[in-house]
Parts: C-alpha cells; structure tokens; sequence
C-alpha cells in the first residue's frame, strides 16, 4: 500500500463554522493522508518491536505510538483530534478552543497514538503537555482567569527550585476518538507521556482535571491529588447548563509508578466477587500499559506493604 493509494484531504469534512488556519475547526476524519504520511516518514516512539502489546487490543486495533512537538508539520493530527473532542464532548466552538491553546502551544508535545489496522489510518488519542520551564502552562492560565490576573498561586502551581531542577510538566489533556474509549489508547498515550518523562528525568506534573478524570485516573493507580491551598474552577457552558468543576491536582513522577504497581496488586486480589473479576483484571491491564508497556501482568511482583 502506498500513499497515493489512502484518500487525501476531504473538504467537506471541515465544519462551516472553522475559522482559516484553525486546525481545532477540521474532523480528524479528514485526515487520512496526513496521517499515513506520518506513518510512512516518521520513526515511532514506540512500535511492534519496543512494544509487542501495542497489537494487543480489542476489535484487532493495531497502534503505533508517536512523539511529536508542537512545531512538527504532524502537530495538527493531534490537535484536530483535541478540537473535535471538545467540540463534541462540550459543545466549545473551534475558534475559542484555539485562543485558549495558544498561548502555551509553543512549549506543547503531543504523544500521538494511531491505529494502523484500518486501510486509511486512524487517531485514535493523543496526550498533549506543557513543559512549564520553557513556557505558560494551561492549569496555570485557567486558574488565573477564573481568580483573577493578581491572583496569588497555591505553592502547587508555581515553579519551584526543585521544578527547575528536575523539570515539571502541565498534562494539558488527553484526548480520546468517539471510537476508542474503551481505555486503551489513552493508556499507551499515558505510557509514552510516562516513558519520556523518565527519559528526561521530570519531576513533577500537574493538572486541572474534572472530578470524573480524578476517580478514573486512581482506579489505575495514578496518584493525583488535590493542590493545597487551590480552589476549584468551573467552565460554565453557553447554554446555561450545569457547569463542571475543575481541580487542581499534582503527582510526583516518582509516585505514578509505585501508585501503579499498588493498585494492579489490589486489583489482582479482588476475587470475593467474581461478578468483578473480569472488570478488575481489565483494569490491571490498563494499568500496567501505563506502567510497563505490556498488558501481560502475571510477572508484577507484589507490593509489600
């Protein structure tokens, strides 16, 4: 299969209501031929030879995984999908989504996943980070419109001597397709969140995640929590319905991996109800891609505690 076989650019997929050069405003959908370009030019991040398992998944999703920094000509794969999801999922128009992502793009990454099975390939998630040392950050910036400019920031959300240090990342968001929600793909983007993270040896991230996002993320060990001294932010939709809170949450890098191991230990051993059994080992799967890169759990050694 070539290029030239996998369909191009389809206008009509761009919603009317897009604003010119606004890659938040174009379906994913519509691009097919940009991604297979991706596929066929760029060396994945993690791939079938670093990481069997990636071909491991339901419906015979075969995924790739990528790296990609707010300045590659791929960039905009990752942000369609981020303007879609919050276009659908919020009812947020396209042309505030792009004010808002503006101001902290420059010091984005994306860790892009891509489901390769089809003939045309598909996004199926990305993650997107804000290095906060080389530019604004997303939770930063929203906390300061909710509270004002002069606002002083909970220690939490400033950068510290030991940020500095060892680095600190804002998890902007992360962004799965209507299609793959089943909790895989946003594993494999946490898992190559996670792996260059160690690589570049961060220290700290942090978040303004919504109360849902916070229990899923501790059903797989992930250990955020609230920042002391934070107050919740709201975003209050245009239609007068309920508005949703939004916390401002931290972890230590250096926690993610032993909350993770604590929490595949807990879920192995539920099994006083076996109604739950197969849901709990779900989750120890899920959990351990985010962990080690591999849904095979059976090698974990227990957490002594």
């Amino acid at each position: 299969m070539t290029i030239t076989d996998l369909q191009e650019y389809d206008p009509s997929l761009i919603r009317s209501e897009s604003v010119e050069h606004n890659p938040y405003a174009v379906n994913p959908e519509a691009l097919g031929g940009q991604i297979a370009d991706l596929v066929a030019n760029q060396e994945p991040y993690l791939d079938w030879h670093t990481n069997p398992d990636l071909t491991e998944n339901p419906n015979g999703r075969k995924f790739l995984v990528y790296s990609i920094p707010s300045d590659s000509k791929y960039a905009d794969i990752a942000r369609s999908l981020e303007g879609f999801v919050i276009r659908e999922d919020w009812g947020q128009d396209p042309a505030e989504t792009l004010l808002e992502e503006t101001p902290h793009d420059p010091n984005s990454h994306f860790c892009l996943v891509v489901d390769v099975a089809p003939e045309v390939p598909r996004i199926a998630a990305t993650l997107r980070i804000a290095d906060m040392l080389e530019g604004p950050s997303e939770a930063v910036g929203f906390y300061k419109r909710e509270f004002g400019e002069d606002v002083e920031l909970p220690e939490g959300l400033k950068v510290s001597s030991t940020d500095i240090k060892h680095g600190l990342w804002d998890i902007v968001g992360v962004f799965a397709h209507s299609d793959y929600r089943d909790g895989r793909a946003t594993a494999w983007a946490y898992f190559g969140t996670m792996r260059r993270a160690r690589d570049l040896n961060i220290g700290r991230f942090i978040a303004n995640i919504t109360d849902r996002e916070l229990r899923n993320l501790h059903s797989l060990g992930i250990p955020f929590h609230e920042i002391e001294g934070s107050s919740p932010g709201y975003y209050e939709p245009e239609d007068g319905s309920k508005g949703t809170k939004f916390i401002f949450c931290e972890t230590a890098v250096r926690d993610i991996d032993l909350g993770l191991r604590t929490k595949i230990d807990e879920l192995l051993r539920r099994k006083q109800d076996e109604s739950l059994v197969g849901i709990s080992r779900y989750l120890a799967e899920l959990a351990n891609v985010v962990l080690s890169g591999t849904v095979k759990i059976d090698h974990i050694t227990p957490v002594v505690v």
